[in-house]
C-alpha cells in the first residue's frame, strides 16, 4: 500500500479524536448568562477608536463572525456570496473610502480634515 493511502486514514483519525477531546473539554454555557449587547453602546470603544485622527490613529481589523450566506438558503440551496454580509460590508467601507478621499480633493485638506467635512455634508444633506 502506498505511504499517502496509509497516511490518509491516519490523518483523519487524528483529526476526529482531535475535534473530540477539545468537544469535550468546553463547559455548556448558562442561558441565564447569554445577554444580548445593548446595541447603543456594545461596539463604541470600536467606534471611539475609528474615529481617531492621524497620528494618533491605526489600523483596525474587522473580521465577520457568524452566517455569511444570505437568508433563504435552506429553502434554494443558492449562495450570493457578494451579497453576504462580510461583502456588503466591505463594499460599504470601499464607498466611504473613496467619498473622502473626494472630499479631501474637492476641498484641498488632509485626510484627517476631509472627516470634518463629510460629516457637515452628510448634516447638510
Amino acid at each position: 500500500m502506498p505511504f499517502g493511502k496509509q497516511l490518509l486514514p491516519a490523518l483523519l483519525l487524528g483529526g476526529a479524536l482531535l475535534q473530540v477531546s477539545s468537544c469535550a473539554s468546553h463547559r455548556p454555557i448558562a442561558a441565564s448568562t447569554l445577554a444580548m449587547a445593548a446595541p447603543p453602546t456594545y461596539l463604541s470603544d470600536i467606534c471611539a477608536e475609528l474615529a481617531k485622527c492621524w497620528p494618533t490613529n491605526r489600523i483596525v481589523p474587522i473580521v465577520c463572525h457568524g452566517h455569511s450566506v444570505p437568508a433563504g438558503y435552506g429553502r434554494t440551496p443558492e449562495v450570493r456570496q457578494f451579497d453576504a454580509y462580510p461583502s456588503l460590508l466591505h463594499r460599504a467601507l470601499n464607498q466611504h473610502a473613496q467619498l473622502v478621499r473626494r472630499l479631501a480633493t474637492a476641498y484641498h485638506v488632509g485626510l484627517a480634515d476631509s472627516l470634518k467635512v463629510f460629516a457637515a455634508t452628510i448634516k447638510d444633506a
